[in-house]
């Protein structure tokens, strides 16, 4: 039973009997991701994303196709080309993130945790050499070291259609973290273990 942020269910419930639905990805309790100088700096608050609905990459999938854009790992910066051809790809890589976040929030496997996702579709992964999906992820910045400790959960969770290659399944890090009921459509590295 899925409720939407007055705790009522009636929308939900009229998606399952007539496919019709007001069920959407809620965000609450997300702060801001800071920067101090030029260290990145994650949010110290809980990150909530729940409800009935779909990120969804394809226009992120369809530039990379039309346009060439690269994964960042593969950028050979040369003199002497157009900055833009940068600029867009970078723009490209950021859109392809399509859930990449980190908190510092104090919670635990205990009593809860810093980034709760459930319930709620990721589709049309581009080609990125790590997932679009990135929870206090080693991957994700170099903000690593101050997350590690701080789990995450992946919950009724569903990643399709990433069909390329470098287009990983979920990155979900930090002491304590938890994944169930998810199933993963990829391609290349569906389930990925990794420690510090």
């Amino acid at each position: 039973k899925i409720s939407d942020d007055d705790g009522n269910s009636d929308s939900c419930l009229k998606f399952v009997q007539d496919g019709v639905s007001e069920c959407k990805v809620d965000s609450t309790s997300v702060g801001s991701y800071q920067t101090k100088g030029n260290e990145p700096k994650p949010t110290t608050a809980k990150i909530v994303v729940s409800g009935l609905g779909r990120i969804d990459g394809w226009n992120a999938l369809n530039s990379q196709k039309e346009n060439g854009f690269r994964q960042i790992d593969d950028w050979d910066f040369v003199a002497g080309v157009d900055v833009n051809i940068w600029k867009d790809n970078a723009e490209w890589y950021l859109n392809a993130l399509l859930l990449s976040l980190a908190s510092t929030s104090s919670s635990t496997a205990q009593s809860g945790f810093a980034i709760d996702i459930s319930g709620i579709e990721v589709a049309w992964g581009s080609k990125i050499g790590r997932s679009p999906v990135q929870l206090n992820s080693l991957f994700a910045s170099d903000v690593y070291a101050q997350t590690s400790s701080h789990p995450a959960k992946l919950h009724d969770f569903k990643f399709v259609g990433n069909w390329l290659d470098g287009s990983d399944g979920p990155d979900i890090m930090g002491d304590g973290s938890y994944s169930a009921f998810t199933y993963t459509h990829t391609s290349d590295d569906n389930v990925k273990i990794a420690s510090l």
